[in-house]
Order: structure tokens, then C-alpha cells, then sequence
């Protein structure tokens, strides 16, 4: 088994940014963010002491949240879904910190945080000292950003947590004098991150002058395929949409790599020139699309991983790009998480019960193409006042798709793709 020590190290070929904003009951034009003056906890990161059990636990318990959303999300959308279910779970990590009472469990509840507080923050401090490594084939990177209002009495022990966890300090910034400075300099800091696959996070009237905290996570993913699709094999080919056949352009491969098939389904999965990540593709059969959308959790992905055997096979797929967004407000209220935004108690941040959460944005992209996969996301969370193989896997009908660290198993990226021409 590999210790812990060799997780730390790492790699992919995707982006993806969470933010969360708070502000407070009571109540620039900036620069890019690196020269802001800034509060910095003294405590040092804290390098995690978690135990294969409980780091297993961790991440299953991470992907669990992961298809919990899914699920809400696809109950309410016919389209192409796509968003990284890590970052929203490392921005509400952080914000989690300064939770107290049934806000706290609440969310506990919802996030799928069940381990002890500490082991949950250690959890997030493992994943993101692992993320970050950079070749000419393969770059993953993690970075958390904190800014709070100048004067603020913000509590110490919320502050080392940041620092101990999330390697961050806190920006000082003026959302009373100039929130929309405050915004475009945050959202400016998630370009510089995604290498501007993300734009505009925040989005207009969301920073105002009760803003009193914006808490940011940014993770960039890019990978090359261990194997390249031969560019001269891509051809304009049909994919069967459910709004009717469209035109795509299909890469064409043949590969020797991981399948397996069971009732009303097949997998594949595509290797990363860094062999730790790779893409799981989960294509159902033409009438089977809603019964395995239905059966998908994260045992079900984990045993489709596990079951995955060595194969030469014919491969055709789409390639694509994508963008997708999604208010995450709603989705939390229909999953049972009420508190954080009606009746919070966040006075683990500022020793108020001030603050609650009044708008949560999740904006991401995805690129696939002959050489690898790009993809990016970012999650705004507001906080206001008060069977056999066969020899060919033709993918021309709806899928699911997971970018997964293949190590710990943590699901970085997901989605469904059902029209990938866009219409």
C-alpha cells in the first residue's frame, strides 16, 4: 500500500476555482490582489496526520456530496452538466470552519463531513499539498485566497485555521468604500489562477457594502492523454442527442487500456501521461441512459473503477468544449441545508451571529480534445448581512464523465455530457 507520504506528491490537467464571500449584517478598482496588504495567522501549515482509514473515509465521503449535487442538479436540468464537485467542497470547507451550532451540523450534514472537525481540515490540507506539480505533460494546482473588510473583528482562532489548513492569510480590502474594486480584483485573482478559463465569478451586485469576507479557492487542472488521438483520424460524425442527431467531430483511436461493462453500461477510462489521474467514462446503452443515471453514487463509480481490466480497443469519441454555471443556492436548500442562509450562526468567524450565506455561484469549463483535457470551475459562495469487452466503444450517445485522482480516489471533476455540439 502507499503511505501517505507518497500521496504528496501529484498532477492533472483541469481548472477549477471555489470562492465564498461573507458579509455582515450591519450595515478596488484594483490592482491584481498580490500586493494588498494582508493579515497573516503566525501558525505555520500544518503538515496532515491522517491515516489511510481515515483519508479513505474523507474522500468517499467527498464523492457522496459530489453525486448528492449531481443528482439535484440533473433533477432540475436537461442539459450538459459539468462542474467540480472538490472546489465546492473546499470553499465550504472554509467557511465551515467558522460555523457554529445547527449551522454547523447542518452543513456537516449536507457536505458529508463526518469525520472529526480537525481530521476534515487536515482532509482538505492533504488534497491540496498533493495538488501541486507542474511538467511539460501534466499541471495541477491549488491556491486559497481570503479577503476580509479592513477593521473587522475577525476571531483569531478562525484565522489560524485558515492558515494552519488552507495555506491562506486574509486581503484586506474596502467593500463599504468600493465593493466593486473589491470584485474585480477577485475575480481578476481567479483569471490569473484558471488561465482565464474562468471569468467574472462573482458576478455583478454579488461583492456590496455589507461584503465582510470572500474566501477563494482556485484548483487548475491540465493533462495530456498517455495516449494521443491521431488528429488525422478525427472526422465529422453523428451523436445521438436526446433533442435529436447532430453533427460532431470524433476523435478515433485505437488503445490498448481499462474497460469494463455491466447491465446497460460501459466504461473506459483514459490515462493521463501522469498515471495517478485519468478520465472514467461511463457510456450507457441507448435506452439505458435514466436507470444508470439513477444508480450513480460514489460506490457505484468506485466499484466501476476497481473492475476495470487491461483491454486493446477501438475507441471514437467526441471532441468538445463546454461551459457551464449554476446557482448552488437553491440545489443546498432542496438537499436540507437551510440554516447558513435563513438562520446562521457563523460566529466562529467574527463572534456575531451576523453573517449568513446569500448567494453560492458555481461557474466551470471543460475542453477535450486529441492531446488531453482542460477544465476549469469556480464556486462564489456570498455571505450577507445578518459484461465482455468489446473490440470497439463508439461513444456517439449521452455520458458520464469523472476526472479522479486515481491514488486517493477523489472525484476533481464531473459531469454528464448529453449534446456536445452545444445546442
Amino acid at each position: 500500500m502507499k503511505t501517505l507520504t507518497h500521496y504528496i506528491k501529484m498532477i492533472l490537467m483541469s481548472f477549477s476555482v471555489a470562492a465564498l464571500v461573507l458579509s455582515g449584517c450591519d450595515s478596488g478598482d484594483s490592482d491584481d490582489g498580490y500586493d494588498i496588504p494582508e493579515a497573516r495567522s503566525s501558525v505555520q501549515r500544518m503538515q496532515p496526520n491522517l491515516s489511510n482509514q481515515e483519508l479513505d473515509t474523507f474522500v468517499h465521503d467527498n464523492n457522496t456530496f459530489a453525486f448528492n449535487l449531481y443528482h439535484d442538479l440533473a433533477s432540475e436540468e436537461d442539459g450538459n452538466i459539468f462542474y467540480s464537485p472538490y472546489s465546492v467542497s473546499v470553499a465550504m470547507g472554509m467557511v465551515w470552519a467558522g460555523a457554529e451550532g445547527n449551522t454547523e451540523s447542518q452543513m456537516a450534514k449536507i457536505m458529508r463531513f463526518m469525520l472529526p472537525e480537525q481530521k476534515i481540515h487536515e482532509g482538505f490540507d492533504f488534497l491540496d499539498l498533493r495538488y501541486e506539480e507542474q511538467t511539460d505533460d501534466f499541471q495541477l494546482h491549488v491556491a486559497n485566497a481570503v479577503w476580509g473588510q479592513t477593521g473587522w473583528n475577525f476571531l483569531q482562532e478562525f484565522l489560524d485555521t485558515l492558515a494552519k489548513y488552507y495555506g491562506a492569510g486574509m486581503k484586506m480590502s474596502d467593500f463599504m468604500a468600493d465593493p466593486e474594486g473589491a470584485r474585480h480584483t477577485i475575480n481578476q485573482w481567479v483569471e490569473d489562477r484558471t488561465e482565464n478559463r474562468i471569468k467574472n465569478l462573482l458576478p455583478e451586485g454579488s461583492v456590496n457594502t455589507s461584503t465582510r469576507l470572500v474566501l477563494v479557492n482556485a484548483i487548475y487542472f491540465h493533462g495530456k492523454w498517455l495516449d494521443d488521438f491521431d488528429a488525422d483520424y478525427t472526422t465529422q460524425d453523428t451523436f445521438h442527442a436526446p433533442g435529436g442527431d447532430v453533427t460532431v467531430e470524433m476523435m478515433n483511436s485505437e488503445l490498448h487500456t481499462k474497460y469494463a461493462a455491466g447491465s446497460g453500461w460501459q466504461a473506459l477510462e483514459l490515462p493521463y501521461k501522469n498515471d495517478d489521474y485519468a478520465m472514467l467514462l461511463i457510456v450507457p446503452d441507448a435506452t439505458a441512459f435514466d436507470n444508470v443515471e439513477a444508480s450513480l453514487d460514489a460506490t457505484f463509480v468506485e466499484s466501476v473503477a476497481q473492475n476495470l481490466e487491461d483491454v486493446d480497443l477501438q475507441v471514437s469519441m467526441p471532441k468538445f468544449e463546454m461551459n457551464y454555471s449554476a446557482n448552488l443556492v437553491p440545489h443546498f436548500m432542496n438537499m436540507g441545508m437551510t440554516a447558513p442562509f435563513n438562520d446562521a450562526d457563523f460566529s466562529g468567524i467574527d463572534g456575531t451571529h451576523d453573517l449568513a450565506i446569500t448567494g453560492i455561484y458555481h461557474k466551470a469549463f471543460l475542453k477535450i480534445d486529441e492531446h488531453g483535457t482542460e477544465a476549469a470551475a469556480a464556486t462564489g459562495v456570498v455571505v450577507g448581512e445578518t459484461s465482455m469487452p468489446q473490440d470497439r466503444l463508439v461513444i456517439d450517445r449521452p455520458f458520464f464523465l469523472f476526472i479522479r485522482d486515481r491514488v486517493t480516489g477523489q472525484i476533481l471533476f464531473m459531469g454528464r455530457i448529453v449534446d456536445p455540439s452545444g445546442n
